[in-house]
């Protein structure tokens, strides 16, 4: 691969990160969580052939409950109608006799699934994971008005950790945790934008 055709892909893929990797750039922030790298070295990209991020999977007790917090609260869109599945997946996700549901949705090209286990029932989580806990921890928004979507939260069955607010030193970037309506940990993230 030339020198070219590397910097093109860097750049191809720095216009594909997520929001979280822009906002975190930008605000000097770094949580514990899931980061997306904008590039793999050529060495690794050749070895292994194209790799593109597909989906992240949340199981859900409440499969239309969760769709439409977060179609309503953070705007994801239905990208493919509702499917069932059953034995077919058995082997693939270690359980036997399962009957389970999805839906696929989309917000700004990423892919999230909303899965609900009938059989085996889904395992409701007992409080929001501790962000120090090994694995996925918790997903991100950067919004525009703050207070108006943690409203949202709270009203499609999540919740907001007031005591997790904090506000940088500018004044310009807040954060604070929520979670939805299972209890997985969602970052919220309002940078004001400078004035023009």
């Amino acid at each position: 691969m030339s020198q070219n055709q590397i910097e093109m892909s860097l750049s191809r893929n720095m216009a594909r990160r997520s929001t979280l990797v822009r906002v975190a750039a930008v605000a000097g922030i770094l949580t514990a969580g899931v980061f997306f790298h904008a590039a793999t070295t050529p060495a690794a990209a050749e070895s292994v052939g194209t790799v593109t991020f597909r989906n992240y999977t949340i199981s859900v007790v409440d499969l239309d409950r969760s769709i439409k917090f977060y179609t309503e609260v953070f705007g994801f869109t239905i990208d493919r109608p509702r499917v069932k599945v059953g034995q077919v997946i058995a082997k693939l996700v270690e359980q036997e006799n399962v009957d389970a549901e999805f839906q696929w949705l989309l917000k700004d090209g990423a892919r999230l699934q909303l899965i609900q286990y009938k059989t085996p029932a889904t395992v409701p989580t007992p409080r929001r994971v501790a962000v120090n806990q090994q694995g996925f921890i918790q997903h991100a928004f950067e919004v525009s008005d703050i207070d108006a979507v943690l409203g949202a939260v709270k009203k499609f069955g999540g919740a907001v950790v007031e005591a997790s607010r904090i506000t940088d030193k500018q004044g310009k970037t807040r954060l604070v945790f929520a979670t939805d309506p299972d209890g997985a940990r969602v970052e919220i993230i309002s940078v004001a934008k400078p004035a023009q």
